[in-house]
């Protein structure tokens, strides 16, 4: 039996979860927390001979991090109302049932990390595809920079497990906040070329006020 240290069960459930969570295409919103992963991962397999297996597949994910991370900031784009309120209901529409989330006790009863685990014979040992919450924050404690030190509330926010209530009720708030401002956009366009109108108007009536006037001289001056 060959026991793995606890950085190396650490490594592979990270490399196990970016695998799974590219096939999903869930990843944009946490991509932050896994490059920092994928950096503090590649320092510990460059300083441990024994992890060196590892060290390709390591790479392989900072690459393919790094390139959704360019090309998330380049495609980066406010979107309007119009186009928010038609994603969600596609979104909606097409979005399939979920499977209910697993009861906590079954969550608790899950191996912990630093357990070692063994391998028998030749033979690769399971990890769980997808990180825990708990999982995650651990991981997160020791990969995120020191000058960047996150609290609970940030690092749930940044993985998306705040309160999906207060998250739909700002999403709204946003919207009725674009709305509301394209209708004002809308409002002063209309009254400004309401103005020029009736401005233009009155230089027509004008014209033709002096025209008529000039006629008028014209005639006067022939009769007489």
């Amino acid at each position: 039996l060959e026991l793995m240290t606890t950085v190396e069960v650490d490594c592979r459930r990270f490399l196990a979860a970016w695998t799974r969570s590219q096939a999903k295409q869930e990843h944009h919103s946490i991509l932050t927390q896994y490059h920092h992963l994928a950096l503090r991962f590649r320092q510990l397999v460059q300083d441990n001979s024994e992890l060196k297996a590892l060290e390709a597949e390591v790479a392989s994910a900072l690459t393919a991090i790094a390139a959704l991370k360019t090309d998330d900031v380049e495609s980066r784009r406010i979107p309007r109302a119009s186009e928010i309120v038609k994603m969600r209901e596609e979104r909606t529409r097409v979005k399939p049932r979920s499977k209910p989330e697993a009861p906590v006790k079954e969550q608790q009863q899950e191996p912990l990390l630093n357990e070692h685990v063994q391998e028998e014979g030749s033979e690769t040992p399971e990890f769980p595809s997808e990180l825990s919450a708990d999982d995650f924050k651990a991981m997160l404690e020791v990969a995120v920079p020191e000058d960047e030190k996150l609290s609970t509330k940030a690092i749930r926010k940044r993985l998306g497990l705040v309160d999906r209530s207060g998250t739909q009720a700002t999403a709204s708030e946003t919207v009725a906040r674009e709305t509301q401002s394209e209708v004002m956009s809308l409002a002063k366009q209309l009254k400004d070329r309401t103005q020029t109108t009736n401005q233009s108007l009155a230089e027509d009536v004008k014209f033709l006020d002096a025209v008529g006037q000039s006629v008028s001289r014209t005639r006067h001056g022939c009769t007489l």
